[in-house]
């Protein structure tokens, strides 16, 4: 993949999901919660899917990070 497909993917999948939580933050409740969809391809890839993969797994590290961040109660699974 070239770089410009990478960023592409990175933008899209990861930063669209990152992005949703940043500006969410904004409009939810106190206690209120983030359902964020990484899906299986981190855990089960398949061929010529690597940036699909990879950002899914930065999905599911972003959540891991953040919970212990994310203010006034709000969760994030």
């Amino acid at each position: 993949m070239t770089e410009e497909q990478w960023g592409v993917t990175v933008k899209s999948k990861m930063m669209g999901q990152i992005n949703l939580v940043k500006v969410g933050l904004d409009y939810i409740n106190d206690k209120g919660s983030f359902t964020v969809v990484s899906g299986i391809m981190n855990v089960k890839p398949i061929p010529m899917a690597i940036a699909d993969a990879t950002t899914r797994g930065a999905i599911d590290t972003f959540v891991k990070c953040v919970a212990h961040e994310l203010p006034r109660g709000v969760r994030i699974i």
